[in-house]
């Protein structure tokens, strides 16, 4: 079981870093045009600035993305584990749906 939940946290944890760093490159994109637009409207108020508000937005962005990164990064994984029939060959050696869910839900159950 330790090998098989070592595959399925591995796999989970490279897609869910893949998603959110996705998900925060499009976010912060989004924040500097929405910045650099406002160049011209503020005085004082430069390009380094605005690179240095929109850093300071990514802990927000990433407490705001991480949820539906965790939920996609998942639901990619046991998709291509389906694909693969990596899933029933699981499923074959002993490892129930619950099983498997019990092994996605609690990272600490034996």
């Amino acid at each position: 079981m330790k090998t098989i939940r070592r595959l399925i946290y591995g796999e989970v944890i490279t897609a869910i870093a893949f998603v959110t760093l996705g998900f925060l490159a499009l976010f912060l994109l989004f924040d500097f045009v929405d910045e650099v637009q406002s160049l011209e409207r503020v005085a004082g108020y430069g390009i380094l600035q605005a690179s240095a508000f929109v850093g300071l937005m990514i802990p927000s962005h990433l407490y705001e993305l991480l949820p539906i990164a965790v939920l996609i990064g998942t639901i990619f994984v046991m998709a291509r584990l389906a694909q693969s029939s990596e899933y029933t060959i699981l499923r074959t050696s002993g490892l129930g749906p619950w099983r498997a869910l019990k092994t996605l839900g609690s990272p600490l159950s034996p």
